[in-house]
């Protein structure tokens, strides 16, 4: 069986943005989505940074990665979100780090159709969290696996 082992270069769909323009602030008992209005880079116009959502143009797997640095957070139930069409479909842990701050990470492998969407939210459980902008810690990228 002879087999093709050469690499599509033609196809990659990727992007990364990130949070910009200060920080954001999420009220207790809400969800809210994160905005990350600033783009580092991407390939196509899949990935809107005015409403801060990807749609998706070509099925596949993709691969999603958010990260959100939170000066002050809620109370232990905050979490960050990846979400497919509205549904969420990750959470993101909370990790505590050096100071008193707070790294939520979050990545997932998606399936998608054309015309899926996928968007990064945060949940606050109680109390106010606050969302840093900066293109370091606060970012939210894609890139299509197959």
């Amino acid at each position: 069986m002879a087999t093709n082992n050469a690499i599509n270069t033609t196809l990659r769909y990727y992007f990364s943005a990130y949070k910009s323009g200060g920080n954001q602030n999420v009220s207790g008992g809400s969800e809210d989505l994160v905005t990350f209005a600033t783009v580092s880079f991407q390939s196509g116009t899949q990935y809107n940074s005015g409403t801060s959502t990807f749609t998706c143009a070509v099925a596949g797997i993709y691969f999603v990665h958010s990260q959100l640095f939170a000066s002050t957070i809620g109370n232990t139930d905050d979490s960050s979100v990846i979400k497919k069409n509205s549904t969420p479909i990750a959470y993101g842990s909370r990790v505590v780090g050096a100071f008193t701050s707070n790294q939520f990470v979050c990545s997932a492998l998606v399936e998608l159709a054309v015309g899926d969407t996928v968007t990064i939210t945060y949940y606050c459980g109680s109390g106010t969290a606050t969302i840093e902008g900066s293109a370091a810690t606060t970012n939210f990228s894609m890139f299509k696996v197959n």
